[in-house]
């Protein structure tokens, strides 16, 4: 380092300083901070900067960056594999991506080349091979171009982030050591249950785990670590349970069709490091074509998960999202008690077209019931076609429906809120039973709208139905909010459509 200071110095001396005279540990500097593309295009200029990019320790290659408009695949590969054949073998690899949507079956030898290249080097650190086929982009079951570990290849022991897409886990006796291992994502991966397990099998440091669109995983089992885990499972069609017994998962997602009313395998004292978890839960009628509709509706509704049974199964969780597309009827059990919640998200979709009944919104008082530490309380509804029915007259609550004081809860946020019976008798609910409420935003825009506004005004009846909720809102919520505010009992902000929006 001091020879390359001296020459740095002699260069900057002289009043005229190259690019190519710099040294070369100061260039490798420099091109380690320079986008791939210009990268490569200043190592073209010079045989100084060529053997500088031959060093470069990241290598990512995508479509963004690398292609030019209008390229193919083929393109692609013959661009990584022209690269990589330059690239010195001495220099150590740290971060090796290639990301194509676009690939040949003809490219399967090229990816293996990629991966004996990557895990030869023994302080790879980052592997991500973001790959899927051109005619295949529909078929789960034709997309496997490599697998991995390759024949032959190295034993990769300094990998810390592993994201594979379109491959297979190659099952070797004994499985490969991954023991610096901290992430791993993948994609559209033929592997089973037993083989994601020994896989898994010597990964102590593993953080994070993510399984997308793995149909062939039927039962999730991840080895006790003695690391904090994030897990995400996501559309893999045949998972029928997760088993959360012996790892110690602090966050969960959990995104596709339920296989079984308890979706969690978890001892008798349930998932005690589990702190967070999010369902988004999809409800599809079985793929028979003689079986009559109601043993269809039958089944789906024996599939559905019980979150009467998260309590027991996740007992310290402080965060929970869940996504439901059918109603769900919920009985409160002593011993079905949410003790830690905090903060509560709902989504649900509901048929406009049909009058809504403060019973479609029992699952909400069950959770007010159940959480007694919930602080925020966060309902997307997502309606086809708002049913508008509230009436100028008096609004009560049903006189069914039983009170249940509540004292932590202080936020509520209602996206989707319409000039519904239903849904406004929800709000007096939450108000009369809300003890140390402090803030009430009722939105009637729903959640995926505010992320389209040029779709929000080509809709002819937006602002008639956002119109009609507000006044609904100025109606029947505003002078309830007053009123309490007037006798001193509580001081709640209450926010509608225009406070939202930062108008007058």
């Amino acid at each position: 380092m001091d020879r390359s200071m001296t020459k740095l110095g002699s260069c900057l001396g002289a009043g005229t300083t190259k690019l190519d005279d710099l040294p070369e540990d100061i260039l490798c500097v420099v091109f380690s901070r320079l986008p791939m593309r210009d990268a490569a295009r200043a190592g073209a200029s010079c045989c100084t900067l060529l053997r500088v990019w031959r060093r470069q320790p990241d290598l990512i290659f995508d479509e963004d960056t690398l292609f030019r408009r209008g390229g193919t695949g083929t393109d692609l590969v013959r661009l990584v594999d022209a690269t990589l054949l330059r690239h010195r073998t001495d220099t150590a690899l740290q971060t090796l991506t290639v990301r194509s949507s676009c690939l040949h079956g003809d490219a399967a030898a090229s990816v293996r080349g990629w991966l004996r290249f990557a895990l030869g080097s023994t302080v790879t650190r980052r592997l991500t091979l973001d790959l899927s086929l051109a005619a295949a982009a529909s078929s789960r079951n034709s997309c496997c171009l490599y697998d991995f570990p390759p024949l032959g290849a190295a034993a990769a022991t300094a990998l810390e982030h592993l994201h594979l897409r379109s491959g297979s886990l190659l099952l070797k006796k004994p499985p490969p050591k991954l023991t610096n291992l901290a992430a791993v994502v993948l994609d559209t991966v033929r592997v089973t249950s037993q083989g994601l397990e020994r896989f898994l099998s010597s990964c102590y440091k593993l953080e994070s785990l993510e399984l997308r669109r793995c149909d062939q995983i039927v039962h999730v089992r991840v080895p006790p670590a003695p690391r904090r885990l994030d897990l995400q499972v996501h559309r893999c069609r045949s998972v029928r349970s997760i088993r959360l017994s012996e790892s110690h998962v602090t966050s969960l997602v959990f995104t596709g069709q339920n296989r079984r009313r308890r979706l969690l395998v978890v001892g008798q004292q349930g998932a005690q490091d589990t702190r967070r978890a999010t369902f988004n839960l999809q409800y599809g009628r079985p793929s028979f074509p003689d079986e009559p509709p109601e043993a269809a509706a039958a089944a789906a509704l024996d599939r559905r998960l019980d979150p009467t049974s998260l309590a027991h199964a996740m007992p310290r969780l402080e965060t929970l999202s869940l996504s439901l597309s059918i109603l769900i009827r919920l009985k409160l059990s002593p011993n079905q008690r949410f003790l830690h919640l905090k903060h509560l998200n709902l989504s649900r979709s509901m048929d406009g077209n049909k009058r809504s009944d403060f019973r479609r919104f029992r699952f909400v008082v069950y959770f007010l019931r159940a959480a007694p530490a919930l602080e925020s309380l966060k309902l997307h509804l997502l309606r086809t076609a708002p049913a508008l029915d509230a009436s100028p007259g008096s609004l009560h609550l049903p006189t069914e429906q039983p009170r249940s004081p509540h004292q932590g809860l202080k936020a509520v946020h209602i996206t989707g809120f319409s000039a519904d019976l239903a849904l406004l008798q929800l709000a007096l609910y939450i108000l009369e039973n809300a003890r140390a409420l402090e803030r009430l935003s009722l939105d009637p825009t729903q959640q995926d709208e505010r992320d389209w506004p040029d779709m929000i005004h080509s809709y002819p009846g937006w602002f008639r139905k956002m119109t009609l909720a507000q006044e609904a809102i100025d109606m029947h919520i505003g002078p309830v909010v007053e009123s309490m505010s007037a006798a001193g009992s509580r001081t709640i902000q209450l926010l509608g459509l225009f406070h939202l929006c930062g108008s007058d």
